[in-house]
């Protein structure tokens, strides 16, 4: 898949533009690995999975993509303030127009599963003051105008 069809560029974008996120973690949205040693609180996040819709035509135009978001901090607080500002960011995002430079997406329907913490972090992460939040979003999207 070219990198003009990936909608993360799209919502990061979007997370971009959210005061109240950049607030937390500035610029740092970004795949996965973070640098080594991280500059935190961060947001690391990663494709999971894409499901094209089709009916007997071939591919409908509908796209739903799974998206795992890693909120990360210095703190449990830190990782769970960050988790927090993409929920109000990303959860029920439904009908929006996200653009980036590499792309425009309609946005159907989207929302956040629920969080987890990544636990006890590993000695190595322990070591780096590093705790994470993780949540999925599912978002179902077409890069031409739905009519509804």
């Amino acid at each position: 898949m070219s990198r003009a069809n990936r909608i993360e560029y799209a919502l990061v974008a979007w997370l971009n533009g959210k005061s109240y996120v950049t607030a937390l973690v500035g610029s740092r949205i970004q795949p996965p690995p973070l640098p080594d040693p991280p500059a935190l609180p961060a947001i690391a996040y990663q494709r999971i999975s894409t499901v094209r819709a089709g009916d007997m035509k071939g591919f409908a135009g509908i796209e739903t993509v799974r998206i795992q978001f890693t909120s990360w901090g210095a703190l449990p607080e830190d990782a769970a303030d960050v988790a927090e500002a993409l929920r109000n960011a990303l959860d029920g995002l439904v009908w929006q127009l996200l653009t980036s430079s590499t792309g425009s997406f309609y946005v159907q329907s989207a929302f956040l599963g629920g969080d987890r913490d990544l636990g006890a972090p590993s000695p190595e992460l322990a070591q780096q003051r590093m705790y994470g939040v993780q949540a999925d979003l599912l978002i179902a999207y077409s890069q031409t105008q739905p009519t509804h």
